[in-house]
């Protein structure tokens, strides 16, 4: 924010001077804004729309971001570290051990509990003192997995006090008491007084509501709290396949919920690195084996990073839009120059300079960027919100588990408001310096320029210069430094550069329109191959190098209409029935105007190349559902989870009459260490494994894999391998989280580390593209139940149905059989399906971002047809005396509004479909493996809408063209 104030009034100094001490140039910069409100207006529009679109991307970042945040006040409160033991008996003298000696330094309180995962459940009526329900009944209503917790209330809430979210939670629960919290009281729609029953361990047992709490602090943390005896007689370890309960210390550092000391380990080296030294020194020194979790730091960094990473993708999606309101201060200024060319020349007559030209100029670029940026930040408001509503959604249709909260941060909106004016600015400043070269006499006749050695020769050193540096950012820091945006800018830049040198060297009358085709060809082609030929650079490219390409893209497409546009207007008029002298002339002036022709076409041409690359990968995406759920389901119907302290006996699926085949997965969390990510040699990062048996592999199918070991033939193979050795393991791409050239490859080898410290080594054989279940690491059942020993259950399992159960209706069954033990199915079908929709309701949510730069083309195509208007209404006067009819006049118009509109939809649409087809084909840019689709209706609807409002736009000014009398359209007088 800093930068842009500086930068804005480094800008805005010499307007700002001149609107105070200089009358004459502020009476000629300001006058256009009350003479002409309605074109003002429509430019304030156009730019408003690229600052509001610039504030909703940062609004949705920063809602992101605080919505993340908020999750430590309503799950956390205090609590800024959990420490697990391994032995839950060991955990008082684990407290001890913490408390030793005064504690310490930077921690506030310590706390312990004793939590399970258990289904939840309601009985019949609820009320106190009536009999618990049949299992079966239909009116039951359930939660799988709910935090069942005992702890000392007083204990818990001399940690935070209000903050834990137990301030008025009264004692701690005794008997059959259990306190809920109101997320859970509401799923469950029971109140105090019901009865509830608690599934674990093979048994189920009956409480009584004695309050409801708000899901806030340590509460959300503990969802449903029970008197810790009561507790102890739920725990019976008879089932080897079920995880145990966990013993955890809760430390709590000083400071308030978002300052305790934990927030500062985001910056660096803090108190909190030696809080966290503390803790595993002292509890390694008293022999326990623990997992330290510094949860609130983790969860407010993995906060600023999603917030960030929103934010990046709307503000580069958006840049779209923000360039086509760039565009249109661009041909805004060039077009007040042409129209008053006359009475700027009359300035320079009487004694004006170049410099109050210019300044005169920049004064009014400020005006309309002030009044622009102001409006544009606050509606930036309502863009923000409607983004955040949509995004909302598509989270509702997947888990609701993250709940969005609007956050409008005034720093965000004065930094959209400032890079707004910033633009404004720099763009008045640009082209305010091109229109100050005039020729007095030539101006105040209105003829065009004369050519200038001077300026030729300026021409072709930056010409030279441009060249040079496209070949050196290409080779050097493109492909040497492995920089993906400078290697997809430099042969551009060399390509463009190269047009005047090339227009020199080249005999015969058309290389001047040669040149230009060949350049912009040869770069929408270096755009398209560059993902493929140099795949080892553009393997993983951040957003901002699809904005580039799209840019670059566009340049080129409009290179080639500008050079053809003469050509392609003599083919069109000589086309039968299209021949008449209105749509000859209505092609003929915006070829003539090639500049303002090719900055409106390239408005359009932005918007629509974005919109049809995304609306391929959405339909690219919901056209391989059926192929996802082939590759998840490894030929079963469903996925049956369970709870962890309560899983589903094997036994128990297969006896029932809908299920005929069922294979157990053990499912845990571990930690591991490769030598392929350097951020976890040396401490081992947490990671989930999947251990499977030859069960997993009897269909014959399973996930799909990018790479496997040449050892093995087939992907079938490699899992069969997997499951009957204990010295090999399958992962994703991206496992542990691996990025920046830390993927891991065949052959590494991993570290599995247990409770005791104890690592085996394991060896990778296969990649994983997709893990629609999240399985992470799949190694041997046998591995993870001997080495990992009680980090683990087998809670998971993959089933089939018979063939006349569909897969949703059998795993509807099996979540109220199996009600006691957390039974949370779902079929394939409706996990990939799940996420599918979400990934596709985001690209809408993009498309519907994005269409809000049509409506700056639209304003800027309205813009220009007006002032077209006001140019030739002489020559519309001119025509209407030779007996041209009124209906010609506005076809006339209309012919010139479409020509533009049109070549922007067709060089739009045919690009997006060539970068989409290249980078889902040619190259390997994406880690999912997609089918090119051309998704017609939604490139129907793209085309159709701004070819409509484009004719929209240009029918008020084709009117009033086809209705200015002809002895007022003679007259030269304004």
């Amino acid at each position: 924010m800093i930068i842009l104030l500086v930068l804005a009034g480094l800008l805005s100094v010499v307007a700002v001077h001149d609107l105070i001490r200089k009358p004459g140039i502020r009476r000629v910069a300001l006058r256009n804004l009350s003479r002409r409100v309605g074109e003002a207006s429509l430019v304030v529009f156009g730019s408003a729309l690229g600052t509001a679109i610039i504030a909703g991307a940062l609004i949705v970042g920063d809602t992101f971001d605080n919505s993340i945040r908020d999750i430590a006040r309503t799950d956390l409160g205090p609590i800024d570290t959990v420490v697990t033991v391994d032995d839950p008996a060991d955990l008082d003298a684990a407290a001890a051990a913490l408390a030793a000696d005064g504690g310490i330094a930077g921690v506030d309180g310590l706390a312990t509990i004793t939590d399970i995962r258990a289904a939840i459940a309601t009985v019949a009526g609820g009320a106190a003192g009536e009999d618990v329900a049949d299992e079966g009944s239909d009116d039951r209503r359930a939660d799988p997995r709910v935090s069942v917790t005992a702890g000392d209330f007083d204990q818990l809430r001399a940690l935070g006090g209000d903050s834990t979210g137990l301030a008025d939670a009264g004692q701690t629960p005794q008997g059959d008491e259990v306190v809920l919290t109101t997320q859970i009281a509401d799923e469950l729609q029971v109140t105090v007084g019901d009865r509830v029953e608690i599934f674990a361990y093979g048994q189920a047992s009956a409480f009584q509501v004695r309050q409801v709490i708000d899901h806030l602090g340590v509460a959300g943390w503990g969802e449903a709290f029970i008197d810790p005896a009561r507790f102890a007689q739920l725990v019976v370890l008879d089932d080897p396949l079920a995880a145990p309960p966990s013993g955890r210390v809760l430390v709590s550092n000083d400071g308030d919920v978002f300052d305790s000391t934990g927030v500062d380990a985001l910056a660096g080296p803090t108190a909190d690195d030696t809080i966290a030294d503390a803790i595993d020194e002292r509890l390694t020194a008293a022999g326990l084996a623990h997992d330290r979790w510094d949860i609130k730091a983790g969860l407010l960094e993995d906060a600023e990073e999603e917030g960030a990473e929103i934010t990046e993708i709307f503000t580069a999606v958006g840049g779209f839009s923000v360039l086509a309101g760039v565009l249109l201060l661009v041909n805004l200024f060039v077009m007040l120059a042409e129209e008053r060319k006359t009475s700027l020349g009359v300035l320079r007559a009487i004694g004006w300079r170049r410099g109050h030209l210019v300044r005169s100029f920049v004064l009014e670029g400020a005006a309309y960027g002030l009044i622009a940026s102001l409006i544009g930040a606050l509606a930036g408001i309502p863009v923000g919100w409607v983004i955040v509503k949509a995004t909302e959604q598509i989270f509702a249709a997947n888990d609701g588990s993250l709940q969005l909260r609007l956050a409008v941060e005034p720093r965000s909106l004065v930094i959209a408001g400032l890079v707004g004016l910033v633009i404004s600015l720099v763009v008045s400043w640009a082209t305010s310096a091109r229109i100050s070269r005039l020729n007095i006499i030539r101006a105040i006749r209105d003829l065009p320029e004369p050519g200038s050695s001077r300026r030729r020769w300026l021409t072709m050193v930056a010409a030279v210069i441009g060249v040079t540096a496209g070949v050196f950012l290409t080779i050097v820091p493109g492909i040497g430094g492995e920089s993906p945006e400078l290697l997809i800018l430099g042969a551009p830049l060399a390509l463009f550069s190269a047009i005047p040198l090339l227009r020199g060297l080249l005999p015969g009358r058309r290389a001047p329109r040669l040149v230009p085709v060949a350049a912009g060809a040869a770069v929408i082609a270096w755009a398209v191959a560059v993902f493929s030929v140099f795949d080892d650079v553009m393997q993983d490219p951040p957003i901002a190098v699809f904005l580039m390409q799209g840019v670059l893209m566009v340049a080129g497409a409009v290179a080639i209409s500008a050079s053809l546009g003469p050509s392609v207007a003599r083919a069109l008029g000589m086309v039968p029935g299209g021949s008449g002298p209105a749509t000859r002339l209505g092609l003929a002036y915006p070829t003539a105007r090639g500049f303002r022709t090719g900055v409106s076409l390239a408005m359009f041409s932005l918007i629509v190349f974005s919109l049809t690359f995304i609306a391929v990968l959405s339909t690219a995406f919901g056209q391989q559902t059926e192929a996802f759920t082939d590759e998840a389901s490894s030929g079963f119907d469903a996925l049956v989870r369970s709870n962890p302290a309560n899983p589903i006996p094997v036994e128990g699926l297969v006896a029932t009459d809908e299920v005929t085949d069922a294979a157990t997965v053990r499912f845990g969390f571990a930690e591991f260490s490769a030598p392929f990510d350097p951020p976890t040699v040396d401490e081992p990062a947490g990671w989930s494994i999947a251990g499977i048996d030859v069960d997993f592999v009897a269909k014959g199918m399973t996930p799909e894999l990018i790479e496997i070991d040449p050892a093995y033939p087939t992907e079938v193979a490699a899992f069969e391998a997997v499951a009957t050795d204990p010295s090999l393991v399958i992962v994703a791409t991206w496992f542990l989280g691996g990025d920046d050239g830390a993927d891991p490859s065949i052959g590494d080898t991993v570290t599995l580390w247990n409770d005791a410290g104890d690592g085996r080594e394991v060896t990778v054989v296969g990649l994983m593209e997709n893990d629609w279940v999240f399985g992470g690491t799949y190694a041997s059942a046998q591995l993870v139940q001997d080495h990992l020993g009680g980090q683990f259950s087998a809670n998971r399992h993959f089933v089939s149905f018979a063939d006349e159960v569909s897969p949703d209706d059998g795993a509807a069954l099996l979540n109220g059989r199996f009600v006691e033990n957390g039974a949370d199915a779902e079929s394939f079908a409706r996990i990939v399906g799940t996420e599918v929709a979400e990934q596709q309701g985001f690209f809408n949510l993009l498309s519907g971002y994005l269409s809000l730069g049509l409506l700056i083309g639209v304003a800027g195509l309205g813009v220009v047809m007006i002032r077209a208007v006001r140019e030739r209404r002489s020559q519309v006067g001119m025509l209407r005396a030779m007996g041209m009819a009124t209906g010609g006049i506005r076809s006339m118009f209309l012919t010139e509004g479409g020509y533009v509109a049109l070549q922007g939809v067709l060089s739009g649409v045919l690009l997006g479909l060539l970068s989409s087809y290249q980078l889902l084909v040619r190259s390997n840019t994406f880690e999912i493996r997609l089918d090119f689709v051309v998704p017609w209706l939604a490139l129907a609807v793209i085309a159709a809408l701004p070819l409509l409002a484009s004719f929209a736009a240009s029918a008020i000014p084709a009117r009033r063209a086809a209705r200015i009398p002809v002895a007022t359209a003679l007259r030269l007088s304004d």
